[in-house]
């Protein structure tokens, strides 16, 4: 099942070279306290730099397995 930080993830990663803005919004769950978010896909790859971009996909994987592994073992 994707969540909001997956389809985050591969939108930095995709939204190469677009001409213009992508936002992203996720669902507001309704015990989250921050309210809305809305992301400027092309602002966070410019802040972000190429060499996270372009790898962030591998990144998120890595990351994600860790996380993963550690929930089986607590």
């Amino acid at each position: 099942m994707w969540n909001d930080t997956d389809l985050l993830v591969i939108l930095i990663h995709h939204a190469k070279n677009v001409s213009y803005t992508v936002y992203f919004r996720p669902e507001t769950k309704r015990s989250s306290k921050q309210g809305n978010r809305c992301w400027n896909i092309p602002a966070i790859r410019a802040l972000l730099g190429s060499i996270v971009t372009n790898n962030i996909l591998f990144l998120h994987a890595i990351h994600t397995q860790e996380t993963i592994s550690l929930k089986g073992k607590i």
